[in-house]
């Protein structure tokens, strides 16, 4: 059974004099289902928590506290100004294959990039598996436009770039009318300064957990330098919570937070 909800209720004067209620992760999770910032993508929101915590009047500690619990149940996942809910796909089946293009243009303008889009778009593609072709193909990514003649009569340069400002110094510009993508795999840039090398510690590649709560720590290390230091590793199995990185424990919060630059960028922040 479903209800209708006009999101304009989170705006209206009478309904806000309320006030908000306390922290608590059931009313979060109401907020994000029914929020005016939501995408035409099911569940995929374009709003920061930090932004929803200061509507509400909670203090960044309570409201992290609220999103660890909704990202431990398997409720929400966010990066940025990107949040998730990978349930709602099964309770907002599309009906026909115009609504999944609808789907592939929002992805494709109004999801930001980052490691989370691309994990949407293939949750979305492994979702749409069972559904027959013609919805398949209705998210597929729109074809590369061939070097030539573009679209309202620029011609492309030799590197692809369409012979106008466009077009990058290295030959790499886009075709007028497409839109750039970049690599999907996220890849982390740091190394030892002593060294000039991947710490020994870091535990394989550097897509491991290693590198990716290290990268995580650096994104909020002015949060993290607000914590006591006593508190600072609570608060990043928080965030590592919250941004949905597996394979985290104590250990290796620890040995991130003692990184020899870590605790310098720390100490500057």
């Amino acid at each position: 059974m479903y209800a209708r909800v006009d999101l304009r209720l989170w705006h209206d004067r009478q309904f806000r004099e309320f006030g908000p209620p306390p922290p608590n992760p059931q009313f979060l999770f109401l907020y994000l289902l029914t929020c005016p910032e939501r995408t035409l993508i099911p569940g995929v929101i374009r709003h920061n928590f930090s932004t929803v915590f200061t509507q509400f009047g909670w203090s960044q500690r309570a409201g992290l506290m609220q999103v660890a619990a909704l990202a431990e149940a398997g409720m929400v996942a966010y990066e940025g100004d990107l949040i998730w809910l990978p349930n709602a796909l099964n309770h907002n089946k599309p009906s026909n294959p115009n609504v999944v293009r609808g789907w592939r243009k929002a992805y494709d303008h109004e999801v930001p990039e980052c490691g989370l889009r691309d994990i949407i778009g293939t949750a979305i593609t492994v979702f749409l598996r069972d559904f027959p072709p013609a919805f398949r193909q209705a998210f597929q990514a729109p074809p590369k436009a061939k070097p030539g003649r573009a679209r309202g009569g620029h011609r492309t340069g030799p590197g692809g770039g369409d012979g106008s400002t466009n077009g990058s110094s290295n030959g790499s510009g886009t075709v007028r009318g497409t839109v750039p993508r970049t690599h999907l795999r996220i890849k982390y840039k740091y190394k030892d300064p002593r060294t000039n090398t991947p710490p020994a510690d870091a535990g394989g590649p550097r897509t491991s957990p290693f590198w990716a709560v290290l990268r995580l720590a650096q994104q909020h290390v002015g949060a993290l330098q607000r914590e006591p230091e006593t508190d600072r590793m609570e608060a990043l199995k928080t965030l590592c919570a919250t941004h949905g990185i597996a394979g985290y424990d104590g250990n290796l919060c620890g040995r991130v937070l003692s990184d020899a630059r870590m605790a310098r960028q720390l100490k500057r922040a």
